[in-house]
C-alpha cells in the first residue's frame, strides 16, 4: 500500500477523494448535532511515578493528549480528573457522575503531516500536563464541545500515580544505612530471588544465610528466596544482622527474578559496624508527604544492640500501637482521620524517633480548578447525570442502556451521548472503506498490506 516509501498514501488519498466528495454536501447543512471526534486519550508516561521500561521510575507529572476534531470548529477541549477515594478501582470508577472532577484546560497545537498526498483534514493535536497527582488513583477523561454545543466525552481512563522522582531503582532496600545491628529488607515488585555477597562479592558465611538461601555455586555469592507478594504486591526479602564473629563492610546485591532476567544495575548496601548511637529506628513507608486514603500500611526499621527493640507508631502524638518484634509493619485506617495533613512517627526507646507528614483524603497536593459542578458529578447543563454510554460494535447501545461492566469490551472504543445521531460519520467511513477497497485491487494478483505497526496501549 506504500508509494515512495510511504506507508499510508493510498489511505490519505482515499481520505481526500471522500471529503472532496462529501464536503459540498456537508458545506450546506447549515447545521449538525454530531459532537466532536475524540482520537482515544493516550498518556505520557505511561506508568507516571513508577517504573516502565527501564530500572528508573519515571517522573511523576502526568500528560494526557489526543487528537479533536470536527466539522464546525471547536469551542473548547479540557481533560477531567478526579481522585479515587479509596485507591481501589471499581464499578464507580467507570461512571462520570459522582466524585469531584478537576478541569484542566487542553492545549491545541497543529501537527504536520508526513504522508503524500496531504490529507485535506487534519486533526488537532490537544495535550495537558498535570503535576502533584503523587501517590494517587486518578480517573481522567476528555471533554469537547464544538462552536454549536454538540459536547463528547472520551471513556474514562484509570492510572496510579506513583511518587517516583525518576532517580529510584526499581528495587530498594531499608533502611538506608543499617548497623550491624540491623536486619536490611530487600524489596521487589516480581517474584525471584536475592543474589547477594558480601564485601565485593564474597560469599557470606553460613551463619549470615537466611532461611531457604542457597549457593549459588560460584563461590562468591547465594541467593535467598522473595516471599510474596504482600497486600501491596511487594516481594520482601530479609537479610542480617550481620553482629556475628566475621565482620561485615559491606553487602553487594541484585534481584534474579523468576523468568531468569536480572535487575540492574548491583546495589551495595554499606553495614556500620561501629553505630553512634543505639537503638536506632527508621520510617519507611508511607512517603514523607504523599497523599493517603483507605487502609495505610505503615512500615518501619529499628535495631538495637541487645535484639529488637519495641517500636511504638503514633499519629498527631496519639499511640497507633506498638510492635515489639520485627516486621515493624502497622496497618492505619484513614477512615476516622479528618481530611488534611497528618504526622505519623515511630520511636524505639527514649530518644529514637522518625516521622513523615501526610495529607489523607487522596486529593491533588497543588490547586484544582473545578468543574461547573463543584459537588461533583457532570455540569449542571447536562442535567447533572451520567447520560454516557458505549457504543456496541454496530453503533447502538447495550440492551439495558447501561454503561458496560468494567474490564468488558463492546468491540468499539468509541463513546457517544444518546440521542445525537452519528450517520452521517458511519456513512463517510463505510465510503472511504468501500472506495479504499476498490482502488487497492490489482488485476492478477492480491496487494500485500505491507509491515504493520503496534497500536499504543490502552487502560
Amino acid at each position: 500500500l506504500s508509494e515512495g516509501g510511504l506507508w499510508d498514501s493510498h489511505p490519505a488519498r482515499a481520505a481526500n477523494l471522500a471529503t472532496a466528495a462529501i464536503d459540498p454536501f456537508l458545506a450546506e447543512l447549515g447545521g449538525e448535532s454530531t459532537p466532536p471526534t475524540i482520537y482515544l486519550p493516550q498518556r505520557q508516561p505511561y506508568n507516571p511515578g513508577e517504573l516502565e521500561w527501564g530500572p528508573q521510575t519515571e517522573a511523576e507529572p502526568l500528560t494526557v493528549w489526543t487528537f479533536v476534531h470536527d466539522l464546525s470548529g471547536l469551542a473548547r477541549v479540557e481533560l477531567r480528573y478526579r481522585f479515587d477515594d479509596d485507591g481501589v478501582l471499581g464499578d464507580a470508577n467507570h461512571l462520570y457522575d459522582g466524585g469531584t472532577w478537576c478541569v484542566e484546560e487542553m492545549t491545541g497545537s497543529q501537527v504536520l503531516s508526513q504522508s503524500d498526498p496531504t490529507p485535506n483534514h487534519i486533526a488537532t493535536l490537544y495535550e495537558a500536563t498535570v503535576e502533584d497527582l503523587g501517590g494517587s488513583l486518578v480517573d481522567y477523561y476528555v471533554e469537547a464541545e464544538d462552536l454549536l454545543g454538540n459536547v463528547a466525552r472520551s471513556p474514562i481512563s484509570h492510572v496510579w500515580v506513583g511518587e517516583g522522582g525518576g532517580g529510584a531503582t526499581g528495587v530498594t532496600a531499608y533502611p538506608p544505612d543499617p548497623s550491624m545491628y540491623d536486619v536490611i529488607t530487600v524489596v521487589a515488585w516480581a517474584p525471584g530471588q536475592v543474589h547477594w555477597g558480601i564485601d565485593g562479592w564474597t560469599e557470606p558465611p553460613a551463619q549470615y544465610w537466611p532461611p531457604g538461601t542457597t549457593a549459588f555455586g560460584d563461590g562468591q555469592s547465594v541467593e535467598t528466596p522473595l516471599v510474596g507478594p504482600g497486600p501491596d504486591g511487594r516481594y520482601t526479602a530479609t537479610l542480617g544482622p550481620f553482629d556475628g564473629s566475621q565482620t561485615v563492610g559491606w553487602v553487594d546485591w541484585l534481584i534474579h527474578y523468576s523468568d531468569g532476567a536480572w535487575s540492574s544495575p548491583d546495589q551495595q548496601t554499606l553495614i556500620d559496624s561501629s553505630p553512634a548511637s543505639l537503638p536506632s529506628v527508621y520510617l519507611a513507608a508511607p512517603a514523607d508527604g504523599a497523599s493517603v486514603s483507605g487502609v495505610v500500611r505503615i512500615i518501619a526499621a529499628a535495631a538495637d544492640s541487645a535484639g529488637p527493640p519495641e517500636v511504638r507508631f503514633e499519629l498527631d502524638g496519639n499511640e497507633l500501637g506498638a510492635l515489639a518484634a520485627r516486621p515493624y509493619e502497622l496497618d492505619w485506617d484513614t477512615a476516622g482521620a479528618t481530611p488534611g495533613e497528618h504526622v505519623i512517627s515511630v520511636h524505639a526507646g527514649s530518644q529514637a524517633s522518625a516521622s513523615v507528614s501526610v495529607v489523607v483524603g487522596g486529593g491533588p497536593s497543588g490547586d484544582c480548578t473545578l468543574s461547573g459542578a463543584d459537588a461533583g458529578g457532570i455540569d449542571p447543563s447536562d442535567g447533572g447525570h451520567d447520560d454516557g454510554w458505549v457504543q456496541s460494535f454496530d453503533g447502538s447501545p447495550p440492551a439495558d442502556g447501561s454503561i458496560l461492566p468494567p474490564g468488558e469490551s463492546s468491540g468499539c472504543g468509541c463513546q457517544q451521548t444518546p440521542g445525537r445521531p452519528a450517520s452521517a460519520v458511519w456513512a463517510l467511513l463505510l465510503f472511504v472503506w468501500l472506495l479504499a477497497r476498490s482502488r487497492g485491487r490489482r488485476p492478477g494478483g492480491r496487494v500485500s498490506p505491507g509491515p504493520r505497526t503496534g497500536a499504543p496501549r490502552q487502560t
